[in-house]
Parts: C-alpha cells; sequence; structure tokens
C-alpha cells in the first residue's frame, strides 16, 4: 500500500474552503514545506472545517492513517499502571486520580468531553479546550459521529447535564462521551441549578455508559475537569461535585457494570484539590485504599526500540537542542537567561536563540558573553538523563555520538570524546576569524583562566579591553569556533568527523545493523543532522532505523516514511524516553 498523500489531502481541503488567505498554499508550496508545516495545516483545516459535506473516502483513509500514526506515537498511560486506587467503603467501583494528556490514556471503555452544546467541538483552531484536543487526536470522523446524532434529534442545542456516546476512532480510548457542562460568568459563584447541572454531568456520563455492551461487566471511565476551563467553574467546588455525584450514582446503581473511575486532571492546581479531597474523604472512612496488583506498563514503542537497540550492531546517540533543552539548558526558555543572564538583557536578547548571530554594541560586550556562556555551561550540573545514555552507549557493541549541540554534555558525563563529533563546532575552542591558518584555533578554557581576574563579578563585564582574545598569528579579535559561514574552523573537530564519516561508510560496506537514536531535533537547522538521518534511513533500509524522539516539530518524519519498519517516533520528553529505554 502506498503511504498517505498528505499533498493531496491538504490541496482537496484549501481547495474545498474557498478561503482566499489560503491560496498561497498551492501543490508545489505545499511539497515543498517540512512535514510540521504540513501536519499544522491539516490540524487548522479539520478543526474550522463542517462536518457536512462528509470527506470522500480516500481523503478520509488517508487523514485516518496520518491522524492513527501520530496519536499511537505518544507513551500511553495504561489506566492499570495508575496507582493509589481507592473505593468508597461501601461501594465496590475503583476511583482515581491522574495527571495527563487524556487523550493518551489506553485500557478503557470511554473518556469524557466537555462538549459545547453544538456537540460538534471546537471550530476555533487556536483554543486549547479539551474539546478541541479530543477532536484533533479522534480525527475528522469523530464530529461526523457528532453530527448524525445531532442530526436525529429535535433540538438545535444539546441540553446542559446531559450526555451523548461516540466511538473513539484514533483515539486509544473505545468511546467518547460528551456532555455540556454548565457556563458561568468568570469570577462568579454557580447557584443551585448550575451546581445540579454539573452534578448530572457526571451521572448522565455514567448512566450512558452503562447502557453500552462494551467491556461487559469492567467498564472503565475518565472524566476530565468539567466545566473548569472556559466554562469558568470554581475548581474547588467542581471537584467536589465530582467525587460526590460519582459516590451518589453508584449508591443508587450498587449492581454497575461500571468498575472503574478515573479523575483526570491537566494542572497542578486541579491535582492538588482532588488530592486534598480524597485525603478528607478517607479521614472521613468514606474513601478507602485498595490494595493493588504490582503492573509493569509497556509502552509498545518502547519494547520495539528497546529490542532494537539491543540487537544492533551499532548505536549511534544524534542529539539536537531538544536533549539540552530537557535537561534545562533550554535556548528558547525566557527563565533560563533571566537566572543565568539577566546581565545581558539591556543588550537586546531575552533567549540564548537571540544571542546567536546578535550585533553586541562593542567586541567589549560579545566578549563578556561569551566568557560568561562558556561558564555557565562548564558549571551546568553532570544530568542523570546525559548519565544513563552514556551508560547506554558504553553498554552498546559499537557506539557513536554526533550532535549539534555545542555544550559538551556528553563529555561532562562521561562519554569518550575520541567519539563524539560535535558538528557545530564546540565552546572548548575559539578561533581566528577568517582562519589565517587551520592551527589558529586555541582553548577557551586557558583563555576564561586568563582574563577572570579582570571581569566584573556585578556585571560580567569584562574592564579591559585588551584582555580581548587576538589570533596569535594575524592579530584579528577571536570568535567562538561555531559554524557560522565557510570561514567556521572545523579542525578541532577533523579527527571524529572522519571516524563517523567511515563509520557509516562501514555500516553500509559491511551490511551491518545501526539504530539512529535521535533526541530534540527539530527544525532550526534541520541541514546538520534531520535531513541526514532521514537520508541515511531511507536509502539504506536494510543498514538503518531511524528512532527519532522529541516533541513538536521534533516528533514528526515525512509522511512517506511514516509506515516505514525502520521509522520510529516516539513524541515526548527526552528525559522521560531516556528512562524508559534504560529501565
Amino acid at each position: 500500500m502506498s503511504s498517505p498523500d498528505i499533498v493531496k489531502v491538504l490541496s482537496y481541503l484549501v481547495q474545498e474552503s474557498e478561503n482566499t488567505s489560503l491560496e498561497r498554499y498551492t501543490a508545489a508550496a505545499l511539497e515543498s514545506s517540512e512535514v510540521y508545516t504540513q501536519l499544522q495545516l491539516l490540524k487548522y483545516m479539520l478543526t474550522v472545517r463542517s462536518p457536512d459535506p462528509p470527506l470522500p473516502t480516500e481523503i478520509n483513509q488517508d487523514i485516518n492513517r496520518i491522524l492513527f500514526h501520530r496519536s499511537h506515537n505518544k507513551l500511553f498511560t495504561s489506566r492499570h499502571s495508575i496507582k493509589e486506587k481507592l473505593r468508597f467503603a461501601d461501594l465496590s467501583p475503583k476511583l482515581s486520580i491522574w495527571k495527563g494528556d487524556i487523550t493518551t490514556i489506553s485500557d478503557v471503555t470511554a473518556i469524557v468531553n466537555a462538549a459545547n452544546s453544538a456537540l460538534l467541538g471546537c471550530f476555533q483552531p487556536s483554543h486549547r479546550c479539551i474539546d478541541n484536543i479530543i477532536h484533533a487526536a479522534a480525527g475528522p470522523d469523530l464530529r461526523r459521529a457528532c453530527y448524525n446524532l445531532v442530526e436525529q434529534r429535535d433540538f438545535t442545542q444539546e441540553p446542559v447535564g446531559s450526555a451523548q456516546i461516540t466511538p473513539g476512532f484514533n483515539l486509544p480510548a473505545k468511546m467518547v462521551i460528551h456532555t455540556v457542562g454548565p457556563s458561568l460568568l468568570p469570577g462568579s459563584e454557580p447557584n443551585q441549578e448550575e451546581i445540579s447541572q454539573l452534578a448530572a454531568c457526571y451521572t448522565s456520563s455514567l448512566a450512558k455508559l452503562e447502557e453500552q455492551e462494551e467491556d461487559g461487566n469492567d467498564k472503565s471511565i475518565v472524566f476530565c475537569c468539567i466545566s473548569t476551563g472556559l466554562f469558568s467553574f470554581p475548581n474547588d467546588i467542581a471537584s467536589n461535585i465530582a467525587i460526590e455525584s460519582v459516590r451518589n450514582y453508584f449508591s443508587e446503581h450498587p449492581h454497575s457494570s461500571i468498575s472503574e473511575v478515573i479523575f483526570n486532571v491537566f494542572t497542578e492546581t486541579n491535582l492538588k484539590l482532588y488530592r486534598q479531597n480524597f485525603a478528607e474523604y478517607q479521614e472521613r472512612e468514606i474513601l478507602v485504599p485498595i490494595e493493588q496488583p504490582i503492573f509493569e506498563t509497556h509502552h509498545p514503542i518502547i519494547e520495539v526500540s528497546k529490542k532494537l537497540i539491543q540487537d544492533t550492531d551499532y548505536l549511534i546517540v544524534s542529539a539536537g537542542a531538544g536533549l539540552s533543552a530537557s535537561v534545562g539548558l533550554d535556548y528558547s526558555s525566557n527563565e533560563v537567561f533571566d537566572k543565568h543572564y539577566r546581565n545581558f538583557k539591556k543588550y537586546g536578547p531575552t533567549r540564548l536563540y537571540e544571542t546567536i548571530g546578535h550585533q553586541w554594541p562593542s567586541k567589549l560586550v560579545e566578549w563578556s558573553f561569551w566568557f560568561h556562556h562558556y561558564e555557565t555551561v562548564s558549571r551546568w550540573p553532570a544530568s542523570e538523563s546525559y548519565q544513563k545514555l552514556v551508560r547506554m552507549l558504553n553498554c552498546a557493541t559499537n557506539s557513536f555520538v554526533i550532535t549539534s549541540n555545542a555544550d559538551g554534555f556528553f563529555i561532562k558525563n562521561g562519554y569518550d570524546p575520541k567519539k563524539v563529533y560535535s558538528i557545530q563546532g564546540n565552546y572548548y575552542w575559539i578561533q581566528c576569524p577568517i582562519k589565517c591558518t587551520q592551527d589558529s584555533f586555541r582553548p577557551m578554557d586557558a583563555e576564561l583562566q586568563k582574563v577572570k581576574p579582570y571581569i566584573d563579578l556585578s556585571t560580567n563585564l569584562l574592564m579591559d579591553s585588551s584582555h580581548i582574545p587576538r589570533c596569535e598569528n594575524c592579530g584579528h579579535i577571536m570568535t567562538m569556533c561555531l559554524r557560522g559561514g565557510w570561514k567556521f574552523n572545523d579542525t578541532p573537530m577533523e579527527t571524529e568527523k572522519k571516524k563517523y564519516k567511515e563509520l557509516l561508510n562501514k555500516i553500509v560496506r559491511e551490511n551491518q545493523k545501526a539504530v539512529l537514536l535521535e533526541f530534540g531535533v527539530g527544525l532550526n537547522t534541520p541541514s546538520v543532522l534531520r535531513w541526514p538521518n532521514e537520508e541515511l534511513a531511507s536509502e539504506n533500509e536494510n543498514n538503518f532505523t531511524l528512532i527519532r524522539v522529541g516533541n513538536g516539530p521534533s516528533s514528526t518524519v515525512p509522511i512517506e516514511y511514516i509506515e516505514k519498519e525502520n521509522f520510529i517516533v516516539i513524541d515526548a520528553d527526552a528525559s522521560e524516553v531516556i528512562d524508559l529505554l534504560v529501565s
């Protein structure tokens, strides 16, 4: 079967929309777009699209294949793995609290969607409401199923407190229950009618699930925090209503086929509230703990990846900015800059990314920044994630690292520097800006030690311009040894560069197996790691398997590769995946 044709899908949706602002998305423009851009446009088009007319079968099938792949690249959480389960003292169903993305919980009969009264999902792409999140993950068939429900009824607005049910489509949950909660003015307190309406959302959802044959007497349901988002119901009152409504339902239905209720929260505020409520119920002996068998969570994509890593001849870790960001050195973070570089904010940058190519007011300020940055990175604490990754590399039969990060974190955390190719350069070196000779570079650390007595610790500024490093051969003011054009001197990395190229040639020549384990490689410099990794795996399917780990752009591969066995995507934080791979 050929791969899904996302260009054909998007061309159809753009043309169908008759939206003149989208005319720039010609087939040629879509073809040349990065896959992340294509997926963002697909999400936008499906969010704003009416469920009628139905999508053509071929277009709909391709959309579902793409969305199924996106959904199942995430790390699912089985309900069986949730710890600290309780039950009401006089009732059997289990209760628990779980903080996470409701579209990733598995082994459940149904999740509950806080819908609007039209019951067709949210049509505003920028909304981060639960309605939008669930519809985006489930796909267009969910909106069509809701539309069919709407068409069957005699009223135009779904009553507040009622519930409807549909299949889950591309979600791990088998079904979605849609309920409309009461909407309050921001900051207002609910009246008795609104309290009753919210309680009805919970009891109606349970009753609707009870009617289903799915999962027999072991039905399970996951409730989101209904009405507490855009509908402005106070969180503390809502959490009490949720628990009490569930208790009342099971008191009235002692022989219910529902065996488990999970309260899903997304914020720390709601997590704290539910935990407080559970604790109070336990103190009053209304809730009692349940002894749970130990359940080991198995993520299929993690298990597949582990097996590939264990069986491979070569493990090559390919690391981008997302890996260091996962351990705190996040170049896109305003907080990191505020904490470590506040003295340099007055010169314009507010994030580390903005210092790349920045025009500083003088060479004195520029070198003051680089000395401070080098010292900050050098003092960055050793990372448990990097250390685990290094242990994994050292356990492999053969291993190597290629990284676009200049921070030297692999070496800091104990990996052999002779097996690390820093393709974009390294903060450890400074070089002549005109590369007057191939050997016109020297260690940054020695330079810093010389100028330390002349740095004002209160401002982080070098106090005397005579201490700005200059080339010993031509006298030019030195620059960092970082890739930025033809003047970049990669001589300090030349040995590791040759080793890496020889390694790739050997793997193909001797028909060996290699895993390219890629972390946090996004779209800032895709030609450095991202595209070469894709090319290696696509042109040498029998030799290279690409395992791409990250969030956002770092969790996408071109659509033509999504169903290939040697392309695996894990849409999750790098540190979490490393923990799972070494566990």
